[in-house]
């Protein structure tokens, strides 16, 4: 019993390790994307639609950053 507990155990670290590291791969290609004022920016409508509509363009906008909040919310 106590065998497969060992297992379990050292199955959760590895599949722990492992999504640790993937993330820091994945967090390393994000690029951070600043906003400053008076830009234009696109916004993506992703609510619920009840027709697909693939030629449809899922982007709105052009809008205009009046104020941009801290952590970077516009």
């Amino acid at each position: 019993m106590s065998e497969l507990e060992e297992i379990r155990s050292k199955a959760y670290k590895n599949a722990r390790l492992s999504k640790e590291r993937v993330k820091l791969a994945h967090d390393r290609i994000i690029l951070s994307k600043g906003f400053t004022l008076l830009m234009e920016v696109l916004l993506y409508d992703s609510g619920l639609h009840l027709f697909s509509g693939k030629l449809r363009s899922h982007w709105m906008g052009s809008f205009v950053v009046t104020h941009v909040f801290p952590y970077g919310e516009v």
